[in-house]
Order: structure tokens, then sequence, then C-alpha cells
């Protein structure tokens, strides 16, 4: 079953399983409402795969979550919000009990990130930094403004020193190497589930660190100033209106992802994950892999499976790979 199957990422979902040989389940937004209990209950089974792709998460509740424990269906989410990783991960106990599996955050975040740490050298991780590079003449679309605005708008959590800190998105930001031809890229600080999931998998975990380049001509530094004018909200707003056909229109076409994972002893390991096209894919290829699985027969323990075991990291490049996703590892 795939909600959220009408969407840009879930209709890419539901194309990917064509392509395995499966057919999914599509029930419209009208047929199955997430936040309806008695919707839920009415249309999904005892040992149902559901994939969850009806964003935006950070609005959702885990009515979804509730059903699963009460129906006993497996779940598979592609949130990449922090606030509903929380809420998730409090359950579970509770998923535990009921002998539920949910992996929450099935996509880059936090899937390919973890994927990505597994395969470094590092085995005992004490930091690990992201940098999105979306393909925003693609993926630009109400729903990512509003993420983006959401983390302009208020104070957002990082991992720091082992802890959720309070910070303040596109406070500071870095500039991160692409492996080939040297290119550097400035990503600037954003909120990301990365913080909650990937010390679940590596308690080692000091400092998770989420940046983003908007990819579209002059936007960073134009955000970054109006966060300094007074009445930044209706500037950021009005960035927002005007961003969205910017992007569209002026936007990359190229798209990916860099993980840098640091070591104790102040190695880091860096995986770039990088598309001239279809980038996009690298988000929805997780999810694909880990139904696939599930509907095969796998079951690994119940409860919030960790992000490294979402998926085979190594089944997963080669995948990506396939769809002319360039991974460089360095």
């Amino acid at each position: 079953m795939l909600l959220g199957g009408s969407g840009f990422f879930g209709s890419a979902i539901a194309e990917a399983l064509r392509a395995r040989g499966i057919e999914a389940r599509t029930p419209s937004h009208a047929q199955v409402d997430v936040e309806k209990s008695d919707a839920l209950q009415s249309s999904l089974h005892p040992g149902d795969v559901v994939i969850d792709a009806a964003g935006p998460f950070h609005q959702r509740t885990t009515t979804l979550l509730e059903v699963a424990i009460k129906r006993g269906f497996d779940v598979i989410d592609l949130s990449d919000n922090l606030d509903y990783a929380l809420m998730v991960h409090a359950m579970d106990e509770r998923l535990k009990a009921a002998d539920v599996r949910v992996f929450t955050s099935c996509s880059a975040v936090s899937a390919v990130t973890a994927a990505a740490v597994r395969t470094s050298d590092i085995r005992q991780p004490i930091g690990v930094s992201v940098c999105l590079l979306p393909a925003s003449r693609h993926t630009a679309s109400s729903g990512t403004a509003a993420s983006l605005l959401r983390s302009l708008s208020r104070p957002i959590l990082e991992l720091r020193d082992g802890h959720l800190t309070a910070a303040t998105g596109w406070s500071r930001s870095r500039v991160f190497r692409l492996a080939q031809g040297g290119r550097e890229v400035r990503g600037y600080l954003a909120e990301s589930a990365d913080a909650v999931t990937l010390p679940r998998a590596w308690p080692s975990l000091r400092d998770v660190e989420f940046f983003v380049d908007t990819q579209v001509f002059g936007l960073n530094r134009t955000v970054a100033m109006a966060l300094r004018l007074p009445g930044s909200g209706r500037m950021l707003e009005y960035l927002a209106l005007l961003g969205l056909p910017l992007a569209r229109l002026a936007g990359s076409r190229f798209g990916g992802y860099i993980i840098e994972v640091v070591a104790g002893d102040s190695r880091v390991a860096k995986t770039a994950l990088v598309a001239r096209r279809g980038s996009y894919l690298t988000a929805v290829l997780p999810a694909t892999l880990t139904a696939r699985s599930l509907a095969g027969g796998d079951s690994p323990p119940p409860g919030v499976v960790p992000a490294d075991r979402h998926c085979d990291p190594d089944e997963l490049f080669v995948e990506l790979r396939k769809l002319e996703v360039e991974i460089h590892q360095y």
C-alpha cells in the first residue's frame, strides 16, 4: 500500500516498484486520509507493507502508527522531519510489543546517509556532516518551500556534543568539496532527522550537522541577508513565493548529497552521490528496496528499525549506479 502515491516522490516510488515487478495499491487522499483512524483501519490489514509518502511530515501526527499497532502492519516512511522522528522513536517499545516494524526516514535522510557511514572505514564515528544539493529545477514545490521556511522561522535542533541543541537555521555555512573536479559548494545550516536517527545506529556520534545549498543562483545569500533584517518572517515568505518559479526556471538540474564521516582520530571519510538528472531517485530508492524486501518475506526485529538496517548498502549503491547516480568515496 502506497500512501501519497499521487505526489512527486510517491509517483516515483510507484514507478520504481513497478519496474521491479510490484504493483502497489495507491488510494487517493479522499479514499485514505493518513490522519483519519477509521479510514486507515478499514483500508489496511495485518501483514500489509505500507509506504508512507504522504507529507508534509512536520504537520503529521502518529495516527498511522497507532493503527499499525492495532492492525499489525509494517510502515516505511520518507520523512526527513526531526520532530516526526522523535515521535516515532518514542513509540519504539509499543511497536516492539505489537510485532510491528517501522522504517522511519527511509530516504536520502537517513537511509542513504547511514549507508555512506556503514560503507566507510570508520566504525565508531564521532561526527557526520551532510550537504544536500537539490536538483531544484525538478524538485521545487510548495512543500519543499514550506519545509525551508519552517527551518528558518523558528529555532532548529542539531546534535552538538551528544545533545540536541537549539540553533538558528541558516546561521552558519561551510564549504564542501566534491570529488570530481574539486568543485566546491557552500551549504547553509538546516534541520534534519539525521540528528535523531543516526545516533540510534551509532551511539559514538557526538555531532550531526545538515546543510543545504538551494542551487538557485543568489538565493542562499539572499536568504542569509534577509534573516538579519527586521520583519524577516514576511521577507522570507516573499522570497519563497519568488524562489519557486525562479528555481523551476533557473535552478540546477544537477543534484546530490555529500556526506562526511569523522573518526575519533580526526580521519574523515567522504561520500558524494551526484546525478546530472534524476537525482531525486536517490531519495526514493531506499523505500523501494525495503518494501520489496519486506514483501518478499524479510522480517527484521520489530520496533523502530535503525537507519543503517533499512536496506543493504552495497545493493543500494549498485541500484543507484544503474540509475546513473555517480558515487564517489574519497
